[in-house]
């Protein structure tokens, strides 16, 4: 019938790691195939004066970049059936182009394919070589999320049953409704940016941290040690049955609270000591954090709305014990608690890849170095009294702890911190 065009890639500023927007100028390196991974956006090219852009140790040339625009649309390539030389869309028509890379190889419509059936010239799969989501691995984390799931949607469904005048509850529907596997986990190296290690020089930072998908294991040094990373959720809005449980909220909430509550329940019996969930609502048009496309009738929760859905499902889980204590980045790391052998440091905050609150110190601290010319000392000495520095547990500050110092007084200013709903960390015990 006509083209149909792919949703765009998201692409994210290389130095910045800040999204470019749609029609908006960016620049990618000369030449090469585009990779939406190696791009900078307008801002960071111009505010690097000289010929080169910085970040993270590395110097990139400007000479070899290009300026585009990130208007460029993609569409879905065609197929030719080989019997009725109907025309359809690769993905429509079920084409895997990858798996007939000399294009030798015959191609039947479903159309055809379905006469051959009628006509007996070809016999069908047998079902049960359609695979779904149970056809794949288990693991001990889906198996621990499945057996919690099926327990409280057995509850859950005995609950409604009772309530609508129904004795009990369909067990076989329960268990086979809904399934869990785990599809992604692996080893990964987190380098620490230069211009983070910059900042705390004379503590003992580590320079990069072992993980394991969210999960940063005993092994790994302090302050990432036996913590877990959540930074994003993402679904698709193909739930059903749409109904409400007992409790009057969404079947479809109650699911996936119980999936969140037994993954942290499942980490705290691994050893894992704290949680971090950085609750942060997508911007329209950017909320493809982990599936690619979304229902156009999928609402975007806000920032308050989605902050309270996570509180919501870790008060259950405080009711359960699995979490025993709940905070924030702010009042944590920020906030002094009197003690005088706490300080408020960068060393302090853990690091992880994209997070907000490493993110906004180094470029205070680029600021910092910009205005006072790496004269630290003195500036620390101008802006911050004695009453001040005390309270964020720095007596005797030394010298090589100026730069640390201004950059935590920095982020703490309204001015920086994030609204009391996005960007909000919480810290789960």
């Amino acid at each position: 019938m006509e083209n149909l065009s792919f949703e765009p890639v998201t692409i994210f500023c290389l130095c910045c790691e800040n999204p470019i927007k749609k029609k908006a100028n960016f620049f990618c390196r000369k030449g090469e195939e585009f990779d939406a991974d190696q791009c900078f956006c307008s801002h960071c090219y111009t505010r690097f004066k000289g010929d080169c852009i910085e970040f993270n140790g590395t110097y990139v040339s400007k000479k070899s970049l290009e300026k585009k625009k990130n208007d460029e649309l993609y569409f879905e390539p065609w197929v030719e059936c080989n019997k009725c030389k109907r025309w359809q869309h690769q993905i429509c028509a079920l084409y895997n182009k990858k798996r007939d890379l000399d294009c030798k190889a015959e191609y039947i419509c479903p159309f055809c394919r379905l006469k051959e059936i009628e006509n007996g010239m070809h016999v069908p799969l047998p079902k049960n070589t359609v695979f779904g989501a149970k056809a794949l691995p288990k693991t001990m984390l889906s198996d621990h999320l499945e057996k919690r799931l099926f327990e409280r949607l057995m509850q859950e469904r005995a609950d409604w049953n009772y309530d609508k005048g129904k004795k009990n509850p369909d067990k076989a529907l329960a268990e086979e409704s809904l399934s869990i596997r785990e599809v992604f986990s692996v080893d990964k190296q987190l380098k620490v940016k230069k211009q983070f290690l910059d900042i705390i020089p004379k503590e003992n930072y580590p320079s990069e941290f072992s993980y394991r998908s969210r999960e940063f294991g005993s092994e790994c040094g302090n302050p990432n040690k036996r913590c877990v990373y959540i930074s994003y959720l993402d679904s698709v809005n193909y739930f059903t049955p749409r109904r409400m449980t007992k409790n009057q909220e969404a079947l479809r909430t109650f699911v996936y609270h119980e999936i969140l509550i037994g993954y942290l329940d499942f980490c705290k019996k691994r050893g894992f000591t704290t949680c971090y969930i950085w609750s942060c609502a997508p911007q329209k048009g950017q909320g493809d954090y982990i599936l690619y496309c979304h229902l156009k009738t999928q609402k975007i929760p806000t920032d308050a709305k989605l902050r309270e859905w996570y509180l919501s499902m870790l008060t259950k889980a405080s009711k359960e014990n699995i979490v025993v204590g709940l905070t924030n980045i702010y009042d944590h790391f920020f906030v002094s608690t009197g003690n005088r052998h706490s300080k408020i440091t960068t060393a302090r905050l853990p690091y992880f890849d994209g997070d907000y609150w490493s993110g906004t110190a180094m470029t205070q601290a680029e600021d910092i170095e910009e205005k006072c010319g790496g004269e630290y000392e003195s500036t620390l000495n101008k802006v911050m009294k004695t009453r001040s520095l005390k309270a964020m547990g720095h007596i005797h500050p030394s010298k090589g702890n100026a730069k640390d110092i201004l950059v935590m007084h920095r982020v703490c200013q309204p001015s920086l911190l994030p609204s009391s709903t996005c960007n909000e960390s919480n810290v789960v015990k």
